[in-house]
């Protein structure tokens, strides 16, 4: 989850009264707004904030702000606070870059991951100028990965954002020199920022009503090198003498600002005194903020009323300006000052003051007040103290980055440390390292008896031991958490999530209905408790629960309630998880296409969220899918996808799950060797396991490769033994598919008794549960079998529904994969087997291969034929061909002709390439094939329906790079005259509303491309020519503005027309614009 967001830092700050509006500067600012990159460095105090916030208030562009703190090191809450930025001053912005923070694994953050997702939603969401200040970078510079990210997001960013960085010294970033070169960096740095005599003055009078002379503000200005806070600290005295002050400052020694701070204090009262060096340790503070830490025995508001009376550099931030937050220089000596003369009171302040953060949820506040102790027994005392609230609000990154800051033996020596890192590991995919910190834990926790440690480092462990495959020892563990909880109202919330944990164990030894009474009561206890993100949890694992039962309705239901709150809260980490199951139902009820675009979405999903073990579960998902598509190649390249992902993890059981899954498909392709040292790997996880469900499974796989040996009676063994296993786990999907196979290798073994008794059983399984594709699959393989028993009336009626639900789903799946294709990008389906060209040629492409069969090539009427056929989709007679192919033959023999072509196009493209049925001959849309024109007018329809910007133009171009030319030049013929028109019509459209939408984003070049692409079709397209000018105008190219009017007028004259008065009034507006280059 991304890091708490303090709103403060992340809204422009309210432009103060105070401020002196420097012209000069905001002149050069203006300037600098061609630059990508605009760096503001000047020492401290300088005014680089003040110019800025300035700027912002007379700038007619948006700007976004984000002023950094010393907590800000951390990357990911850099991250996130830049995305809060932006999305404070753009709203529709920020949902999927969120999303590629949440639920990272501790310490996995990475700019390349990042990066390139907050990039493109600012192309989808932000088309106009803005300005992302972020105001203090030198607190983090120097932070390899800030400094990348940065480097990065200036180098993929839109010309639309100007970042403006400022730092009290240079900085290094990655690439600067290159950008540098590429003129896109610029700035000020503190000549610039200098104050001159003219504008001190100026600030004086505005400021304090005095009238300084001309000499008086050179001296002030050469005695403080136009420092402003130096100057704005003189200001508490009066202006006389102000510049022999400095002069005596600089003579004894003592730093300029250090000497000038201690005479502003100097002048304020003991009361205003102790709270300004108290609150100088908030890094923002309000009235409420004070009550909390000071108590209730003082009118707070009043003394912040002094601060601002005073000007005792306080800058109000937030919407409503009731935060305040110190100058930095002003803060920094007044916590120095605090601890060099109250250390005794500092310690238990600094701790009540983290305290006060922690019950705010501000946990990172709170550690950044305990740090400044330097005290290592503090620090891990509050680490321990809010670690579960954190882990509760999935904030590991931070609580991993504490913990690893800490000596190992301050760590060992604390067993709430030791549990708390437990559960990182176990994020981090590391489940046995996890399970020895746990043991390490409740060896210490025994002897100290903390009951709710206890129960919270039990529970901890059974999540560990379950992704280890140890169900009984995850159960052990809850048990022991129930009889805690007992009598404890205050250990509800682990009872609860102990129940949850059960559930998982028992679902995966197969006991579904111990599952989901744990499951049940476990949902109970979140409602009791209003906790709404672990009530989804539980929901998407009763609505597993269900779906391995069979009951796919009720299952869609817990699946659709827990969808509706992930995608409210945005919370994309774990709306992947929830995907990847809605997938899996959505294919075991036979909608393949709904699950092919639902895992697409989750994988999309779990790659953004950097969430590697649901990017694993979905790749295994794709495959099984790919499988019932018939496409066993993507199926194996999505099994070993999956498998490279899981190197990365500690996930045994779904190692063990692709290990069978690739064994079986590698076996039927004829790799029989890798079958078995695959079977053999999956024998090595499940022998040590107590769940009869993975015994099933290992089982089913082990008869299945006996089959593809021949060896039927080992196949027997094998499958009875997978029977019994699932039956045993209430598995009874998977007990009916496994008797399928049994049944089938009886027959193989010409026991046609005990096969047709394994196919009842089958059945009387199946027909307990709702309609299940995996069953559907499975069915395929004994097809011979079903028919062999259906005329002889054994179970007509149950293989009669079974026969037909399979020619229907064997006759639909080229159409599946038609659907799919587009959609599926991750691993993409094979090619189709017919591809047909018809837009600028005339080809079909068989298998990958260029049809060059004679009867194709040599024979034009054949060609003419086809693709008539495809333009008429519900058919056509012979009478039809005859009369539209052969116009000027109406005799009997031509029907001869046309069942003679009909003839050559099945001996060239394949006899199931052209169908006749009631007396018309059809082109076979069943195939698996691709049409161009109909890939065509689909993307411009499906492009015309996107209102995401960025997607409509993806699809746009997909559009004109499927338009290669005009409807089959080589074809003559009335008949094809006005699908060619509206295929251009089309064309011309999508074509031009493309080269628009460039020309709106200040594309000025892909427009003039896409123009270039119509002309080239028909170069007396007047509405392209003004296009092309005004692409040419948004170059500043007059000369490019000419030539193309010219071209224009040049190709109407052929056809004895004139340029519109339209074109001719753009051109005169575009030419006298500018300057002739």
């Amino acid at each position: 989850m991304a890091p708490h967001i303090t709103r403060t830092q992340v809204i422009l700050p309210r432009r103060r009264s105070e401020i002196l509006t420097r012209q000069r500067l905001i002149e050069l600012l203006f300037e600098l707004l061609d630059y990508r990159l605009i760096l503001i460095t000047a020492p401290a105090g300088y005014g680089k904030t003040s110019l800025l916030v300035d700027f912002a208030s007379s700038a007619d562009l948006p700007v976004c702000w984000y002023s950094l703190n010393d907590l800000d090191s951390d990357p990911l809450r850099f991250a996130a606070h830049l995305i809060a930025a932006i999305t404070h001053r753009f709203p529709a912005f920020g949902a999927a870059s969120l999303g590629a923070l949440e639920s990272l694994a501790p310490g996995d953050f990475s700019p390349e991951k990042v990066v390139p997702v907050i990039v493109n939603e600012l192309y989808e969401q932000v088309s106009e100028q803005f300005l992302l200040v972020i105001d203090d970078y030198h607190l983090v510079n120097g932070e390899s990965q800030i400094d990348h990210f940065i480097s990065r997001f200036i180098q993929l960013s839109g010309d639309n954002c100007h970042l403006v960085l400022t730092a009290r010294s240079l900085l290094n970033l990655p690439e600067l020199p290159k950008m540098i070169a590429r003129q896109q960096v610029s700035g000020l740095s503190f000549e610039e920022l200098q104050f001159s005599s003219d504008e001190i003055r100026s600030l004086v009078l505005q400021n304090y009503q005095t009238v300084i002379s001309k000499a008086e503000a050179e001296e002030l200005a050469e005695e403080t090198e136009g420092w402003i806070t130096g100057l704005l600290l003189s200001a508490q005295a009066a202006w006389k003498d102000t510049a022999a002050h400095l002069r005596t400052a600089r003579a004894s020694g003592v730093g300029l600002y250090e000497y000038l701070a201690e005479e502003t204090l100097a002048q304020q009262s003991i009361e205003l005194r102790e709270f300004l060096l108290k609150t100088s340790y908030m890094e923002e503070f309000d009235v409420e903020l004070c009550t909390q830490v000071f108590g209730t025995g003082k009118e707070w508001s009043s003394l912040i009323d002094e601060l601002f009376r005073k000007n005792l550099f306080v800058l109000p931030v937030g919407e409503d300006g009731r935060w305040l937050r110190y100058h930095h220089l002003f803060r920094d000596f007044m916590q120095e000052l605090y601890s060099y003369e109250a250390p005794e009171e500092r310690k238990p302040f600094l701790c009540k003051l983290a305290d006060v953060y922690a019950s705010r949820g501000e946990w990172e506040k709170g550690y950044s007040a305990v740090s400044k102790l330097g005290d290592v027994d503090t620090a891990a005392a509050y680490i321990e103290q809010v670690g579960s609230q954190m882990i509760t609000n999935v904030r590991l990154s931070a609580l991993k980055e504490w913990i690893d800051k800490l000596p190992w033996e301050v760590v060992a020596s604390r067993p709430g440390l030791l549990s708390l890192r437990g559960t990182i590991s176990v994020v981090q995919g590391q489940a046995r390292n996890a399970v020895d910190l746990y043991n390490q834990a409740l060896t210490a926790i025994e002897q100290l008896y903390d009951e709710p440690l206890l129960a919270r480092t039990l529970v901890r462990r059974a999540v560990a031991f379950r992704f280890m495959g140890k169900y009984q020892e995850s159960l052990d563990d809850c048990n022991q958490v129930l009889q805690l909880s007992k009598q404890n109202m205050s250990l509800f919330p682990v009872k609860a999530e102990a129940l949850r944990v059960m559930g998982a164990s028992y679902y995966h030894l197969g006991k579904v209905n111990e599952a989901l009474e744990r499951w049940r009561e476990s949902l109970e206890l979140y409602e009791l408790l209003h906790d709404e993100q672990n009530q989804t949890t539980v929901q998407m694992e009763l609505g597993l629960a269900h779906m391995s039962s069979g009951k796919y309705r009720q299952s869609l239901n817990f699946y659709l309630q827990a969808s509706n709150y992930l995608r409210v809260t945005k919370n994309t980490g774990r709306l992947a998880n929830l995907l990847n199951n809605l997938g899996v139902l959505y294919h075991q009820t036979g909608d393949l296409v709904k699950a092919g675009v639902t895992f697409e979405e989750g994988l999309l999903l779990a790659r953004q969220s950097s969430i590697t073990r649901m990017e694993a579960y979905i790749l295994s998902g794709l495959g099984e899918l790919y499988i019932d598509l018939d496409d066993p190649i993507p199926a194996v390249k999505a099994f070993r996808a999956s498998r490279q992902v899981l190197q990365r993890l500690d996930d045994r059981f779904l190692t063990f799950y692709l290990d069978l899954a690739e064994a079986v498909q590698v076996a039927v392709s004829g790799d029989r060797d890798l079958a078995d040292d695959l079977l053999e790997k999956s024998r090595a996880y499940v022998k040590d396991s107590s769940s009869d469900k993975e015994w099933g499974l290992w089982y089913r796989a082990a008869g299945r490769l006996s089959m593809s040996k021949g060896y039927q009676e080992e196949a027997i063994s094998h499958f009875t033994l997978a029977v019994k296993h699932f039956i045993k786990a209430e598995q009874n999907t998977d007990a009916a598919i496994t008797c399928l196979f049994l049944a089938k290798a009886y027959d193989e073994s010409r026991d046609e008794e005990s096969a047709i008794v394994h196919l009842h059983e089958a059945f009387h399984l199946i027909n307990t549960m709702e309609n299940s594709q995996s069953f559907l699959s499975a069915a395929r393989h004994v097809k011979g079998l079903l028919k062999k028993a259906l005329p002889k009336g054994r179970m007509g009626e149950d293989i009669g529904k079974v026969h037909k639900a399979l020619e229907g789903y064997e006759r639909n799946i080229p159409g599946y994969r038609r659907q799919l294709r587009p959609q599926l990008t991750s691993i993409p389906l094979s090619p189709p087997n017919v591809i047909i060209r018809s837009l600028g040629q005339c080809t079909v492409i068989l298998d990958g291969v260029e049809v060059a069969h004679p009867d194709w090539v040599n024979q034009k009427r054949a060609r003419d034929v086809f693709f008539y056929l495809l333009e008429h989709p519900d058919g056509v007679t012979n009478e039809m061909i005859a009369q539209v192919i052969w116009p000027e033959r109406m005799d009997q023999r031509v029907k001869i002709q046309v069942r003679n072509t009909i003839y050559r196009l099945r001996c060239a493209l394949g006899n199931d390439i052209i169908t006749y049925d009631e007396q018309k001959y059809r082109f076979n849309r069943l195939l698996d094939y691709e049409y161009d024109v109909e890939k065509f007018s689909s993307i411009c329809d499906r492009a015309r329906k996107i209102s995401d910007r960025k997607e409509k133009i993806n699809a746009y171009e997909k559009a004109v790079a499927c338009y290669q030319g005009i409807f089959l030049p080589d074809v003559d013929g009335g008949w094809l005259h006005v699908e060619r028109g509206r295929l251009w019509k089309q064309f011309l459209e999508t074509a031009l509303t493309l080269t628009s939408l460039y020309l709106e984003r200040g594309e000025a070049d892909r427009s003039l491309d896409t123009v270039e692409k119509i002309l080239k079709q028909d170069v007396s397209v007047e509405e392209a020519h003004r296009l092309a000018m005004m692409a040419c105008a948004a170059k500043g190219e007059k000369t490019m503005i000419v030539r193309q009017y010219e071209r224009c007028r040049k190709a109407l004259s052929e056809l004895d027309l004139v340029p519109s008065k339209e074109t001719e009034r753009l051109y005169e507006s575009l030419s006298g614009k500018l300057e002739l280059r």
